[in-house]
């Protein structure tokens, strides 16, 4: 059975195909209604059409329409109490359990649609991911149509969180560049996000730079805030960054994270916590890796040279505090171009939309379309459903389509559902062609 989400969603997509266009339908008040032109989607809460050209006995009006599962669902989401949803003409509904008022007290216009129970059915079948079949019968055309569409969604979204960023630390560019950074450096894992993301608050960026010109302070800030100098030191290195720790603390007073908040099991060497936090203090203290630097960026190649560096004195022999290794290892290309999408790229797109560069975002999305595609379970599903990416930015359009369409069972905004759906509504004579 679906939910009357899933359901209202259907309603939305027969609406949206023209499935109900140039038909007699009748109102539950008897009204003869038409429909001539299914308008443009809303993002006005309430109302889900504008623009809706229809017909009322014979008497044509253009206005807004909203659909719901039932008609009842009009008063309990409160949307009879928001003066936006006074202009509706038309309510399209599954089931009119409740007449529905306007807001001068008159009887609203209701349609009740009831669409073909194999709707449902698909609906259902296809919400558990099984859409491989239609997926490789999808135009070339239209996939790259659609990825297309879906990689500036994915870009805008990741625009959106940076943006909160920002005005968290009132419209700093560095500093939101910093904590993003630092977020950025989790490689894709939700593992330690939020504790790397503390640690860029708790250690500013201001604060890096006045202490960057001596590379063992910012270590030492970095290991001692998150908590891992707090232990007694096992050699020599260790004990010189926990007493010049001690001395930069009393400069700062910054609050230290307790070190169980950080998660190292079933992580790869190079991604445990105090890896990622030398690399990261490689980084900040880099001449060139600057917010100017990135924005004048090129090329694909150039950005991913952003992330090369040698590594320093201790960490040329050692994998962590006291741990001795004979591979050092800085950042690999691999994760570089990781960095590249999900740091660089977004960063510019971000800096450009915000000031009205359009280059400025082109560019960014020519960097990372200059990345390797990526590789995870997302992207691997969807190379065994024939959709193969060519690129990262085809590889993240792949990511918000599993992460935002299909975990969420949104299949009537997908382009596989749309057009596994639209071939259903010609086949049951709904639709009398290919829309």
């Amino acid at each position: 059975m679906l939910t009357k989400s899933q359901s209202e969603n259907l309603l939305k997509l027969v609406w949206s195909c023209g499935a109900l266009c140039n038909k007699q339908l009748c109102a539950t008040n008897g009204q003869k209604i038409e429909i001539h032109s299914v308008g443009l989607t809303s993002d006005i809460n309430g109302i889900d059409f504008v623009d809706v050209r229809l017909s009322v006995d014979n008497t044509t009006i253009s206005g807004r329409v909203s659909i719901h599962d039932a008609a009842s669902d009009w008063y309990a989401k409160g949307y009879d109490r928001n003066p936006t949803c006074d202009s509706v003409v038309l309510h399209v509904v599954g089931v009119a359990d409740v007449g529905i008022v306007n807001f001068d007290g008159s009887q609203a216009t209701v349609v009740e649609v009831r669409y073909p129970k194999i709707l449902a059915e698909v609906m259902q079948d296809i919400s558990y991911g099984r859409c491989q079949s239609a997926a490789s019968k999808i135009s070339e055309h239209e996939k790259i149509h659609s990825l297309t569409r879906l990689y500036v969604e994915r870009f805008e979204r990741k625009s959106n969180d940076l943006m909160q960023i920002l005005e968290s630390v009132h419209g700093s560019w560095h500093e939101a560049m910093h904590i993003y950074l630092f977020g950025a450096m989790n490689m894709g894992s939700p593992a330690n996000k939020e504790a790397l993301m503390k640690l860029a608050r708790e250690v500013p960026y201001s604060v890096v730079m006045r202490e960057s010109s001596d590379s063992m302070s910012v270590d030492a800030l970095l290991l001692g805030v998150a908590g891992f100098l707090a232990a007694e030191p096992m050699d020599e290195y260790s004990y010189q960054l926990k007493r010049r720790f001690r001395e930069i603390q009393m400069r700062y007073s910054n609050d230290v994270i307790n070190a169980s908040r950080w998660k190292s099991n079933n992580l790869r060497p190079q991604n445990l916590p105090i890896r990622r936090l030398i690399h990261l203090s490689h980084l900040e203290t880099k001449r060139d890796f600057t917010l100017e630097r990135i924005l004048a960026l090129k090329s694909g190649e150039e950005a991913r040279r952003m992330f090369d560096f040698e590594l320093r004195d201790y960490w040329r022999t050692h994998s962590s505090l006291s741990v001795l290794t004979q591979h050092p290892s800085g950042i690999g290309t691999s994760a570089a171009e990781i960095l590249v999408i999900n740091f660089i790229g977004p960063l510019m797109f971000s800096y450009g939309r915000a000031n009205g560069d359009n280059e400025l975002c082109e560019r960014a999305f020519k960097i990372v379309g200059e990345q390797q595609p990526e590789e995870n379970r997302y992207v691997n599903h969807w190379r065994s459903c024939g959709i193969v990416p060519e690129n990262a930015l085809f590889s993240q359009a792949l990511v918000q389509l599993s992460s935002v369409y299909c975990n969420s069972h949104r299949c009537t905004e997908c382009f596989i559902g749309r057009k596994i759906f639209r071939d259903i509504m010609i086949s049951e004579g709904m639709l009398k062609g290919r829309q």
